[in-house]
């Protein structure tokens, strides 16, 4: 295949939500262009193909947002990412694959540096900044594979273009476990780790569960995940979103925007939700999800947290479509 790329400076645009002071990031990696196309081709997972990233360096800088604002630029070769911390996947179920990103703790702000695709007892090396091992923690998300591959050809996984912007977006599109509307709709929950990189870092994850059963109007039973014996739990939170289909355009993948209706904090992981007279008219013809989040705290948590959802070390996300 012949692929014609255009190298120029890249352009990015980020959206905050009111003026203010913002650090913002900026990371330097590549990747072997025809390998990771031949990957795709023979089908390989994005866990898989996303090994083939190395993130070598980054570089931030602090901006004050007053009014729209153009021409920051920002040097990548501030840090150089010449150190590394481990991650070693433990058994998992079937046809699930672990996605961990290294980040860095910046007073309270954390930056990626890294990121890797695990299987069942695989290890990965995460790069990191040298010198940063103590403030390193290592994010690693559980996930079900895709089962099928959507993309037959390489015109058709790069929308006919075969440009690297489009590459990116069948990386991202990868995650998206939902997205052929004609076939069963599977499992979407993910359960996620967040834990320190002192040492090498193996995770164990809260179970993936099953979506909360709707008892009527008002009342969910919910699927807990299993209690693991060095994390307590914490609390459930609910959320009530309307659910937009937003497609950009011709060879743009479908994106979702989600509206926050009503939250709410429960004590603990209970087995059914009673939720107050909330007297919101839910519209027919539009879409709506309950997303719930069982979070625990590694038990030997030894700060004193100042809010009850201070240390969170796991989450177990679900979520069920009205």
């Amino acid at each position: 295949y012949i692929l014609p790329i255009k190298l120029d400076k890249p352009e990015y645009r980020m959206f905050v939500r009111k003026p203010g002071s913002y650090r913002v990031t900026a990371n330097h990696g590549q990747f072997p262009l025809k390998r990771v196309i031949k990957d795709i081709q023979g089908g390989k997972s994005i866990f898989d193909v996303i090994n083939h990233f190395k993130f070598k360096s980054a570089g931030q800088m602090e901006i004050t947002v007053t009014e729209d604002m153009v021409g920051q630029d920002i040097s990548v070769n501030q840090m150089k990412f010449d150190e590394t911390v481990e991650m070693v996947a433990p058994t998992l179920p079937d046809k699930t694959g672990v996605v961990t990103a290294a980040m860095i703790n910046q007073g309270g702000l954390f930056f990626p540096t890294d990121i890797k695709g695990l299987k069942s007892g695989e290890t990965a090396k995460l790069n990191i900044p040298s010198g940063s091992n103590s403030s390193a923690h290592v994010l690693s998300l559980l996930t079900h594979e895709p089962e099928k591959s959507y993309f037959d050809g390489i015109d058709d996984a790069f929308g006919g273009k075969n440009d690297i912007s489009n590459m990116l977006q069948f990386f991202a599109h990868s995650f998206d476990l939902n997205v052929d509307d004609t076939q069963p709709a599977q499992n979407t929950g993910v359960s996620l780790t967040f834990l320190p990189a002192s040492t090498l870092v193996t995770p164990q994850f809260l179970d993936i569960v099953a979506e909360p059963v709707k008892l009527d109007d008002r009342r969910f039973a919910m699927n807990r995940p299993s209690a693991l014996a060095d994390v307590q739990p914490v609390a459930t939170y609910l959320i009530l979103s309307e659910v937009v289909s937003a497609a950009g355009g011709d060879n743009d993948f479908a994106a979702e925007k989600r509206f926050r209706i009503w939250e709410s904090f429960q004590t603990g992981w209970p087995s059914e939700i009673t939720l107050p007279n909330l007297n919101i008219q839910l519209e027919k013809g539009k879409k709506y999800r309950w997303e719930v989040m069982f979070l625990g705290r590694k038990a030997d948590f030894n700060d004193n947290p100042a809010y009850f959802l201070d240390g969170i070390t796991h989450v177990s996300r679900t979520s069920l479509d009205l």
